[in-house]
């Protein structure tokens, strides 16, 4: 199968789309003629990889252009196009798809208007929050109008839990049965130059930070909360590989990765009991109602000290790669 990886990243950018392009076109190009078409001034070369780039520093409609057209050729020698969503690629993408009747599966590993919303602190909301009242600007909303419309005219859309396929055919009025899941894979450990040693008695907290006023709190305990803090990966990956507890303290589901690398690191989680959760932890979790102090008091005590194991269960690159290429087989039969 001859596959176009439309990505607007590539190594050696540091966001995920970046490194997930990089080792997804690793993974495919001993089965597959895998291409690559990014942004880019210069690029990780890769044995065995065809990389072409766009100018990056050009005007952006220039740039989009100069990708229409780069896809555009690559395409008459393809057989689909798998983008990593960003309007400045699904969009060339699906005008390939119009001229050239080119299958197209998006990857929507993010909502691009709620990030930039995010960067341009025009809101603070979860992305559900954003999807039910957004505040935008004329340049954002003209991007959700892209984003909508060319998942609209995909052939597919990948997401990565059952939770999001049902926000994003909903928030997006797709219908079912072009949202297809494909659980992500846990985030590479990363290797840092000191000790990452589990911290008896400390406890990572993602969300809101736990209420126990007034309840007898043993001095012994660490709380780390990680709310809406700008941490780098190492930082995260640091705080969740020495913390003998997690506690998922928010039900408001976003496009991280948190909750699965903290499951494939072997943690005790305590969790609120939500679709997501139940989903991704499954038996693993303990769920709660957080509004309830005491029994949040009491599961601590009980998770703190007891024993769990490496879980990496649907979250690795076999299982992702395995369910990847039934979604491009499926498309291309068509």
């Amino acid at each position: 199968m001859k596959i176009i990886i439309a990505t607007p990243l590539f190594p050696p950018e540091i966001e995920g789309i970046a490194s997930y392009s990089q080792d997804i076109a690793k993974r495919l190009k001993d089965k597959h003629q895998v291409q690559i078409l990014t942004y880019a001034g210069q690029v990780e070369e890769v044995v065995g990889l065809e990389i072409f780039t766009i100018n990056k520093r050009q005007l952006i409609f220039f740039r989009i252009w100069n990708y229409f057209i780069q896809l555009f050729k690559l395409a008459k020698q393809s057989d689909l196009i798998y983008v990593q969503n960003s309007v400045a690629v699904s969009l060339p993408a699906i005008l390939v798809k119009i001229f050239t009747g080119k299958k197209v599966i998006i990857n929507f590993i993010e909502d691009e208007a709620w990030k930039r919303a995010r960067h341009n602190k025009l809101t603070d909301k979860s992305w559900q929050s954003f999807l039910a009242k957004p505040e935008l600007n004329f340049k954002i909303n003209l991007i959700r109008k892209l984003q909508s419309w060319t998942l609209r005219q995909a052939d597919q859309v990948m997401v990565s839990s059952q939770f999001l396929a049902e926000a994003v055919s909903q928030s997006y009025v797709l219908a079912h049965s072009k949202v297809v899941v494909n659980y992500p894979v846990a985030t590479n450990p990363i290797i840092l130059p000191f000790e990452q040693a589990m911290k008896k008695n400390q406890i990572l907290v993602f969300g809101q930070a736990l209420d126990l006023v007034n309840l007898k709190i043993s001095n012994d305990w660490k709380f780390i909360t990680l709310s809406n803090k700008s941490l780098s990966k190492a930082e995260i990956s640091y705080l969740i590989n020495t913390s003998e507890l997690i506690i998922y303290n928010t039900q408001s589901e976003n496009f991280d990765n948190f909750l699965i690398d903290c499951v494939v690191a072997g943690k005790n989680i305590l969790a609120y009991d939500t679709n997501y959760t139940r989903e991704i932890l499954g038996q693993s979790g303990l769920f709660i109602d957080f509004n309830n102090k005491q029994l949040v008091l009491e599961k601590i005590q009980q998770l703190l000290g007891s024993r769990t194991e490496n879980k990496l269960g649907r979250f690795t690159w076999e299982s992702h790669i395995n369910k990847l290429q039934e979604i491009f087989q499926a498309q291309v039969k068509k």
